[in-house]
């Protein structure tokens, strides 16, 4: 394969992971999807070294280059027990990719509402689950300066 500028890739890690930008890019496959948000598709990540995380690639187009570069200001200054860490990110010229810890347990959907691999939790559990929700928002609303506004809770 020939490399052409599109090949390039700029890399900024927060976290130690030690994987190769092309296994990641390639594991970006249907099989591997585990959401789809607003601003694009999460997949479940394997290194061959046994790293797992969770890769979002983010939807192709103009609006979508601001949105990647807000998404890693923001989640890269914030750190909160009930929101999920961003480890770092990649972008070359199509592709702008954000890697976060893998949550094993499903989506805040299916924990609390039984769809999918999740399961679905008992009353107490869901309350639990509920109130570090509300916990988060709350550190992103009144604890952040600016206030973050989340947009995309799914439930």
């Amino acid at each position: 394969r020939h490399f052409i500028e599109d090949d390039t890739w700029e890399l900024t890690l927060y976290q130690k992971m030690e994987f190769l930008i092309n296994d990641v890019a390639s594991s970006l496959t249907s099989a591997n999807v585990i959401g789809t948000g607003s601003s694009g598709v999460v997949y479940r990540v394997t290194t061959p070294n046994g790293e797992t995380f969770a890769v979002k690639k983010m939807w192709s187009s103009e609006d979508q280059t601001g949105a990647f570069r807000s998404e890693i200001q923001t989640l890269g200054s914030i750190r909160h027990k009930n929101i999920v860490r961003l480890l770092g990110w990649g972008s070359n010229r199509s592709l702008k990719l954000l890697f976060y810890d893998y949550l094993p347990n499903g989506s805040l959907s299916s924990l609390l509402h039984g769809a999918g691999r999740g399961g679905g939790a008992e009353w107490e559990a869901r309350y639990d689950i509920v109130l570090g929700v509300a916990h988060a928002l709350a550190y992103l609303h009144h604890d952040c300066v600016p206030s973050i506004l989340h947009g995309d809770v799914k439930a």
